[in-house]
């Protein structure tokens, strides 16, 4: 058995988050909803796949893979991981998780004695990610946990909630890469145990996936990154109009969206 993961991380989300709080709760919540939409989308036959439970730690994921071909599975994650590229481009280039211009970034930010500083780099406007891929063919440490929930104000009812996540081996090295040599933007880090994060540049050939749709009886093929801002934020508007680019595609009444990944 071979094992992979994908751990992603916003870039300097902590200055994001101080001097757009407002801004950061929408984007963060649209980030989110979109990298769970592509890792569900992209689930492939052969390859066993899982949202570490523990994710996302705030802004921040891991998902773990594993396959009996290592080939398959490198492959796969690493295009995976790819994909996740070009969408967050997509929401940047759509002004969805980016501040479309000087005067946006002034109504949002909360302390206008930072506009310098916020204007001096492009991550400081915008939500850019950092994405790290590990892989291994030696399995990661296999741990449960409980957590108790209580309804509040009623001290008779409990639940314990019980999860299995991992760590170590390709978890803490896509941590690593991610961390420690991953691009924020137009591409991937690659690790293994012991060896350096490799930088593999997004293109559009190896971050391309589309979804099959079935929209007024006719099969059509959606590019994954349409779908993604569609099904996740419908409601987003920009200046108070519904983004056009987003319009355009659910006034088609697109139903019953079904995705494969082809390895």
């Amino acid at each position: 058995m071979y094992f992979g993961a994908i751990s992603t991380d916003i870039k300097k989300s902590s200055t994001l988050w101080m001097n757009f709080p407002a801004w950061m709760k929408n984007s963060v919540r649209r980030t989110n909803n979109v990298t769970e939409y592509v890792f569900g989308k992209t689930k492939t036959e052969g390859i066993e796949q899982k949202q570490l439970p523990n994710s996302p730690e705030g802004d921040a994921y891991t998902f773990f893979y594993q396959c009996e071909d290592q080939d398959k599975l490198i492959k796969h994650v690493k295009r995976v991981g790819h994909i996740l590229q070009n969408v967050y481009k997509t929401g940047r280039d759509k002004n969805i998780l980016k501040m479309k211009n000087k005067e946006e970034v002034i109504n949002n930010i909360s302390d206008e004695e930072n506009l310098t500083f916020v204007m001096s780099e492009e991550f400081y406007q915008a939500v850019f990610v950092r994405v790290g891929v590990a892989f291994s063919d030696i399995a990661p440490i296999e741990y449960k946990y409980e957590l108790e929930s209580f309804t509040p104000g009623d001290e008779s009812y409990e639940n314990v909630h019980k999860y299995t996540s991992y760590w170590e081996s390709v978890i803490a090295e896509s941590e690593r890469a991610e961390a420690k040599g991953a691009p924020y933007k137009d591409g991937i880090g690659l690790t293994q145990e012991n060896a350096k994060v490799i930088i593999e540049p997004t293109t559009d050939e190896n971050s391309s996936f589309e979804l099959d749709m079935v929209i007024q009886g006719d099969p059509i093929k959606v590019p994954i990154e349409r779908l993604a801002y569609n099904t996740c934020i419908r409601s987003y508007t920009i200046n108070g109009k519904e983004s056009e680019w987003l319009h355009d595609l659910y006034s088609l009444q697109i139903a019953h969206p079904v995705g494969r990944c082809s390895t």
